[in-house]
């Protein structure tokens, strides 16, 4: 996440912490009042500062089921070329003859080359997502970091508060 992102969102995550900080509690509730559209502007604020990797985690996960797609009607349409070739040859038994073995062959490369389609679509989703979880994982320990240093700072409060009562 670039630096400047973080900073924005860290900015917000304090603005937030202050609205609810300096809200007006609701008696004998432990609870406090804060207004509704400030919080919901500073949490679309807030959502629109996260990476662009979380809002492409959906399109690469959609990209991965339009390469499987296309895989497999490739080898679908190479299997139905397969059955064509087979069925125009057989004519004449040396044509027939000829035109199985063909027709083997080339159901055996639509089979190897539909494999290696597969293999291929399944390791560029597995690199995606392999991106992806990376990704994720980083902003949910920049998060955990944010909660601590919130919380640290509450208690640091808390504790300062305590020593003046």
């Amino acid at each position: 996440m670039p630096e400047d992102a973080e900073h924005v969102i860290f900015s917000l995550l304090d603005e937030i912490e202050n609205m609810v900080e300096q809200a007006r509690p609701v008696p004998m509730t432990g609870k406090v009042m804060v207004n509704r559209d400030e919080l919901l502007g500073l949490v679309g604020e807030l959502r629109h500062a996260l990476p662009r990797e979380l809002g492409e985690a959906r399109w690469l996960l959609q990209d991965r089921e339009r390469v499987l797609a296309a895989a497999r009607a490739q080898a679908d349409e190479l299997l139905s070329q397969a059955k064509e070739t087979l069925e125009a040859s057989a004519r004449d038994h040396e044509i027939y003859r000829r035109a199985e073995e063909l027709a083997e062959n080339l159901i055996g490369k639509a089979k190897m080359a539909a494999d290696e389609i597969r293999a291929g679509a399944d390791a560029y989703a597995d690199d995606v997502l392999a991106q992806l979880e990376a990704v994720l994982r980083k902003s949910m320990d920049q998060v955990a970091a944010g909660r601590r240093e919130l919380q640290e700072r509450r208690t640091a409060r808390q504790t300062v508060q305590d020593g003046q009562n």
